[in-house]
């Protein structure tokens, strides 16, 4: 099941819960026609708007990975003439 699918999914039950709870909390006695009608209507607008605000919602932020850093170390590296003949030795940093 796609994301798309999920949404329409959950859009939709939410329209089916806020569409019952309005049919629930009106007193069928005193209703006439046009609060039934109205009630409808708010109901529908109701669960499209959270339906649309369910959908549109913001994937959340991937997670965050912190790699070590490189290792590092001193190492005593020689010093070469202009010949190639070793001269001296200086410490140096080496890094994997």
């Amino acid at each position: 099941m796609n994301a798309f699918s999920k949404k329409i999914i959950a859009g939709g039950f939410a329209a089916v819960i806020l569409g019952g709870s309005i049919a629930a909390s009106t007193v069928p006695a005193s209703a006439d026609a046009g609060s039934a009608i109205a009630a409808g209507i708010f109901g529908a607008t109701a669960g499209a708007m959270l339906g649309a605000a369910a959908a549109s919602a913001a994937p959340p932020p991937p997670p965050v990975v912190y790699a070590p850093g490189p290792r590092c170390w001193m190492e005593r590296r020689p010093v070469l003439d202009p010949y190639g003949y070793v001269v001296g030795y200086r410490p140096m940093q080496v890094c994997q």
